[in-house]
Formats: structure tokens, C-alpha cells, sequence
């Protein structure tokens, strides 16, 4: 793996893909360039990539906290090993989180409650605070058969939306 695919992969930019053939197809290098620079990674050399990689390996060894959690009740939550973790419930309050007995892992309690909660984390003189959804584990059956409608958005045109429909048009078709 080059450096440029390991910084590609980093920020979640893919490198190859599928064609239209059902053939393998790889990325050409100034696409990729073009795609890291528009998400603010310099890459005008090779050793600006090598240093945007050691710079975001750095920024994970050392941040308190990941930028956004999913998760779902009693689950462990990621963040820097020693931090004081708490959750704050959307009905308010404070709940500290215990360490999973995995270095840099919190367990999140199994009564959290669904929803957006923010996880807050304290090391030293150091803060962080991140979103933190909370989810169900497995989604809810539908329970007894239901029907219901579907249509593409595209194909319910009018005058007033360009011949691509448009959610003026939904609106309509709803009414």
C-alpha cells in the first residue's frame, strides 16, 4: 500500500471499484490527490502525504475523544485510555462511564436511553465532548403485514419543477 492509499483509506476515500464490466478498476492518483486536497489533507508532495499520515496517527494516539459514537446501550465506547468519561442523557443528568478492562474502552450502561446523548471526557487540563446516538441493537420488526406507498421522486414531474420531480411535487402528490 502506498502512502497516498493509506492516507486515501484514512479519510474513507476509496481507491478502486467495480466498473460497468463487473471489472476491477483503480482510481488514477490526481483523482485521488484532487478528492484528499477538496477534504483539506495536503498532498502537493510525497512528503507532505507522509506527514498528513503521521500527523492523523498523532491526532488519534492523542485525542480524548472520537469525533462522533454510535452505539447501542451496554456497549464500550472508545476514548483515550485515563480519561474521566461521562454521558450526558437527553433528559439530562450525568452518568460516568467505567472502564470495559480494555485499554482506551468504556461501557456504556445498558439503561442508557435511545436517542442523542453527548459523551463528554476530561484528562488533566484537557476536554473533549463528541455526539453519542445511542441505537437499538436490532431494529423492531414491522409486527402485522403493512402496505404502504412508494414512488420515485423523479418520475412525479410538473410545469414548475424542470421535469425532475421535485419535493414541491411530493407535497402535491401527497395532498
Amino acid at each position: 500500500m502506498t502512502d497516498l492509499s493509506e492516507l486515501a483509506a484514512a479519510y474513507g476515500v476509496e481507491t478502486s471499484y467495480i466498473d460497468w464490466r463487473r471489472r476491477p478498476a483503480d482510481v488514477p492518483p490526481d483523482t485521488i490527490r484532487a478528492v484528499l486536497t477538496a477534504l483539506g489533507a495536503d498532498v502537493s508532495s510525497p512528503a507532505a502525504v507522509r506527514s498528513e499520515l503521521e500527523r492523523l496517527a498523532s491526532d488519534r494516539r492523542t485525542r480524548l475523544l472520537p469525533p462522533a459514537l454510535v452505539a447501542h446501550p451496554g456497549a464500550r465506547l472508545a476514548a483515550l485510555p485515563g480519561a474521566d468519561v461521562r454521558v450526558e442523557p437527553p433528559d439530562g443528568g450525568e452518568v460516568p462511564l467505567a472502564p470495559s478492562g480494555d485499554a482506551g474502552f468504556y461501557r456504556l450502561p445498558a439503561d442508557t436511553p435511545l436517542g442523542e446523548c453527548t459523551v463528554r471526557a476530561s484528562l488533566g487540563d484537557r476536554t473533549a465532548s463528541a455526539p453519542l446516538l445511542v441505537a437499538p441493537p436490532r431494529s423492531p420488526g414491522p409486527g402485522t403485514r403493512a402496505w404502504g406507498f412508494m414512488v420515485q421522486l423523479y418520475s412525479v414531474r410538473s410545469r414548475g419543477s424542470w421535469g425532475l420531480g421535485d419535493l414541491a411535487d411530493l407535497r402535491s402528490l401527497a395532498r
